[in-house]
């Protein structure tokens, strides 16, 4: 699947000079990971790619969007996810500030071995509205997704979306966001406490294994499969979960074509708790599905600075910290066992450096090349033996834009 999904983005890349009106991008990024100061380093590649189609005056938008990739965590921790979807925007004053974007899509996911449990497909439904007030730019809107675990219907879930935020941009280059959203999740399952889905045996014997924590730690080297452990009741109302998130940043243009900006966000939950969360590898971060953002508290702070040199080199660096607090996930010991005394809390650190070379622009016309080169830094300690790392990754990735 995954080099379907790879072949599938080259000849997205290959096609683009072809194709008049939309817009095509694609990406890969092959990267080496090194553990905890262990010898040797695991390799990964991942890949995305966007189909863009604007018109009837760009007020119609199509797209599809394709991501691939692997984890280094022990294990086959791939994954493939499709995205498909449409808006169409109307306008309400001639020079079109203020305008309604509706629309919809559709996904599906596809994983490997070692989290293939937990497969989904969904649908959703959306509809924004924009005004543009003088220098302020306020937006809102609404969002409806409906999930459907084929292995796990356990996880099957409808969520509700909504959001208000405004932007403020200033004589001093400076820009000002501020958004609060709020969100409700439902799902078809009950639980008293969030089951995780994964069982820690040996691949060999099936037994459960022991160790201590060097490296990932013998948790996560002893993954075998996937299995739900939460049911659904029949009759049962299954369980509803909220959340409320708040946040802020701050953007200031340092320089002609350099820019710092500061974002800090506070996210709180409440209601029944979800069912179940998915084991996910190291590394993975926070996407609202699998870790799920209805399941902790959590604080956010970061840093970025960006900056466009001579010949277009762009460079970009950042720094952000989480501190997650799970209200009713157990904790796993270095054995992949739960904890039923401790609750899962996890403070991840990330740093990362990113150099864009650009190639040949003055010979590609409308087609833009890129070299990425990068590095990232993860400090994850939590209360769960799964979490407690220190990863560097290298990579060295190429682009194309059409």
């Amino acid at each position: 699947m995954q080099r379907i999904a790879l072949a599938f983005i080259a000849s997205l890349a290959l096609a683009a000079p072809a194709v008049a009106q939309p817009s095509v991008s694609a990406s890969v990024s092959p990267g080496l990971t090194s553990f905890n100061g262990e010898s040797g380093a695991s390799g990964t590649v991942n890949a995305s790619g966007q189909f863009e189609h604007l018109f009837k005056d760009e007020r119609v938008r199509l797209v599809y969007e394709l991501d691939t990739g692997d984890f280094s965590t022990p294990g086959n921790w791939r994954f493939v996810s499709h995205s498909a979807g449409g808006s169409y925007r109307f306008t309400f004053d001639e020079k079109a500030k203020n305008s309604l974007y509706v629309g919809g899509d559709g996904y599906v996911r596809r994983n490997g071995d070692a989290w293939g449990a937990a497969d989904f497909n969904g649908a959703g439904a959306f509809a924004n509205i924009e005004f543009r007030p003088g220098r302020a730019t306020v937006r809102s809107g609404y969002r409806f997704d409906a999930r459907r675990f084929p292995d796990s219907p356990a996880m099957n879930q409808t969520q509700h979306a909504g959001f208000g935020s405004v932007l403020v941009s200033f004589e001093t280059r400076t820009t000002l966001i501020g958004e609060i959203s709020v969100g409700s999740k439902h799902y078809e399952a009950v639980s008293s406490r969030t089951e995780v889905l994964a069982v820690h045996t040996d691949t060999e014997t099936g037994a459960v294994t022991s160790g201590g924590t060097q490296g990932r730690g013998n948790a996560w080297r002893s993954m075998a499969s996937i299995s739900l452990v939460p049911v659904v009741v029949p009759g049962s109302p299954g369980s509803s979960a909220q959340q409320v998130t708040v946040f802020a940043r701050v953007a200031q243009s340092l320089a002609a074509r350099t820019g710092l900006s500061v974002e800090v966000s506070r996210r709180r939950v409440s209601g029944e708790i979800p069912p179940a969360l998915v084991a996910t590898p190291a590394m993975f971060v926070d996407d609202g599905v699998y870790d799920d953002l209805f399941a902790s508290d959590a604080t956010r702070g970061g840093v970025t600075l960006k900056s466009i040199v001579p010949r277009g080199i762009e460079l970009m660096g950042s720094i952000f910290w989480n501190d997650k607090r799970y209200g009713a996930t157990f904790a796993f010991d270095e054995d992949g066992v739960a904890m039923p005394d401790v609750l899962r809390r996890d403070r991840v650190t990330t740093a990362q450096a990113f150099v864009t070379w650009p190639l040949f622009p003055a010979r590609t016309g409308a087609v833009a090349l890129d070299v990425i080169t990068g590095y990232d830094y993860t400090k994850h300690t939590s209360t769960s033996a799964l979490y407690r790392y220190t990863a560097h990754t290298i990579r060295i990735g190429f682009g194309v834009t059409y």
